[in-house]
């Protein structure tokens, strides 16, 4: 019994630790069953990558198809604009009223159509076709287009401030009125900005009659081109390119008409270099290409004494024609077809004063005709001139001129009286002055001094010379009398002492 009973305990234990056995085997049969479940879980993150990477793979591909079709249609685009420009007439009446509103009062403009088109320049441009800006009495401005290039997005949204304007073809005119301001096409460039000039003036701030004729037309000159240098350059006109043009000048002060054909213009608001703007212009003029250029430069205290602004412009190939309309006549007697190059510096104080002015004046070789067998051949000529604005004198600080070996240097004075009915006097001095005619071998002669006093008349233009002299080693000669320019013919009477 005892036996029994101790076999059916050891079965017990047996039975239960072969329980344990199998319940630890469990656990540990049940451990590599998570392996599985750790391999479903990186599946799951694979998938999402590759979902993500084929998204950024289809939104990359959606990015280079739009840009494509953009590319491809600017290329059309610009195929289409190649071949003719795109008419939007239905904005025609926006932009004509716009631009009309912009006019003054009295002038009419008119279009005949408005294209998107590329410019001849190569940029996107509004093209202003067919058009012509009038008032009551005459066409101020007509051209077959004008192009305004803007960017896409202007366009688009009707700005109307181009980025550079072009004119390949025009007419226009040009008015110096009564009172000395320059007006362009009707429009008066000076009356957007502030008065420049003196404070009291006896006819108007821009004009004077009684001042020297060049310093009214400088302080014209200068309220003309003052939006033109504005100190905010988003208020600066845009980059103008105008070629092939007729401008007719009318200068009302005067009297007198020009005008000026196959003109080139082109004006640059950021400037080059160290100058805030540029201007240059080109024309055809009597002996040659008329070649003009000006620019602006900030003055500063430390260096002039005053701060402000200088204009510096330079010139070539002008003739005495040019400017004086009346020399262009070939039966006038008196001709003189040297060409003129320089240039001048202007500089004006922070109120728009003049206060000096420079002066750089070359002449070329040409022939001086006096009468039909009376002419000269002039070699080189060279002035230096300095304005002097308080005491109203132009001082010539160096001169030189040449007939051959026939000539020297000479220095001199002109002040111009307060009022215009005075005399302008003038005093010139030469030392060593060389006299050596042409073709003879003689040994050359020298006047020791040349003296000059003489006054112009502001209204009437005749010389009174009060005396010419010439001292030399072997005696002297002076001289006293008038000389004139009468219809073409220069009339000199001299009376020797």
């Amino acid at each position: 019994m005892a036996d029994q009973d101790d076999n059916m305990a050891s079965d017990q234990a047996i039975e239960t630790e072969v329980s344990q056995k199998s319940i630890a085997s469990d656990a540990v049969d049940a451990r590599p069953s998570v392996e599985p479940m750790s391999e479903s879980v990186t599946d799951g993150a694979s998938v999402q990558a590759a979902a993500g990477h084929s998204l950024g793979y289809y939104i990359r591909w959606c990015l280079l198809g739009v840009l494509g079709g953009i590319l491809l249609l600017a290329i059309l685009l610009f195929l289409r604009l190649s071949i003719a420009p795109v008419s939007v007439t239905s904005y025609l009446g926006d932009y004509e009223s716009k631009l009309a509103a912009a006019l003054p009062p009295g002038q009419i403009l008119q279009l005949t159509d408005v294209q998107i088109s590329l410019s001849d320049n190569g940029g996107m441009a509004l093209r202003l076709a067919g058009i012509e800006l009038r008032n009551s009495e005459e066409v101020l401005l007509s051209a077959p287009y004008i192009d305004l290039e803007f960017g896409l997005l202007d366009l688009l949204q009707q700005n109307l401030r181009p980025q550079q304007i072009f004119v390949p073809s025009m007419r226009a005119n040009v008015t110096r009125d009564e009172d000395g301001r320059f007006v362009i096409a009707g429009f008066d460039p000076g009356n957007v900005s502030q008065v420049m000039g003196p404070p009291v003036r006896s006819q108007a701030v821009f004009y004077d009659p009684d001042e020297p004729e060049f310093v009214s037309i400088i302080y014209g000159m200068r309220r003309a081109i003052q939006p033109l240098a504005d100190d905010d350059l988003g208020k600066r006109p845009p980059r103008i390119l105008i070629k092939n043009t007729e401008v007719d000048f009318y200068d009302q002060v005067v009297g007198k008409k020009r005008r000026f054909s196959n003109a080139a213009f082109s004006y640059n608001p950021s400037g080059e270099d160290d100058n805030l703007w540029r201007i240059d212009f080109a024309a055809d003029g009597k002996i040659g290409r008329i070649g003009f250029a000006m620019a602006e430069y900030p003055l500063q205290a430390q260096g002039e004494g005053f701060e402000g602004r200088s204009v510096e412009f330079r010139f070539a190939d002008i003739s005495l024609a040019d400017f004086a309309p009346q020399f262009a006549d070939k039966s006038q007697e008196f001709q003189f077809a040297s060409p003129f190059y320089g240039g001048a510096r202007l500089d004006f104080d922070s109120k728009g004063l003049l206060v000096d002015m420079k002066l750089a004046l070359d002449v070329g070789a040409g022939r001086i005709d006096f009468g039909p067998k009376d002419n000269a051949l002039l070699d080189e000529a060279s002035f230096r001139f300095d304005w002097n604005p308080e005491v109203r004198a132009l001082v010539l600080s160096q001169g030189r001129v040449l007939f051959g070996e026939t000539g020297g240097e000479v220095k001199g004075l002109a002040v111009w009286p307060k009022t215009r009915e005075g005399d302008v006097r003038i005093a010139i001095e030469g030392n060593k002055i060389k006299l050596a005619a042409r073709d003879n071998h003689n040994p050359p002669k020298f006047l020791e001094q040349l003296v000059l006093q003489a006054r112009i008349g502001r209204v009437s233009g005749i010389v009174s010379i009060d005396r010419l002299a010439m001292i030399a080693k072997e005696g002297s000669v002076e001289a006293a009398g008038s000389m004139a320019l009468v219809e073409g013919d220069l009339t000199i009477g001299l009376a020797a002492s």
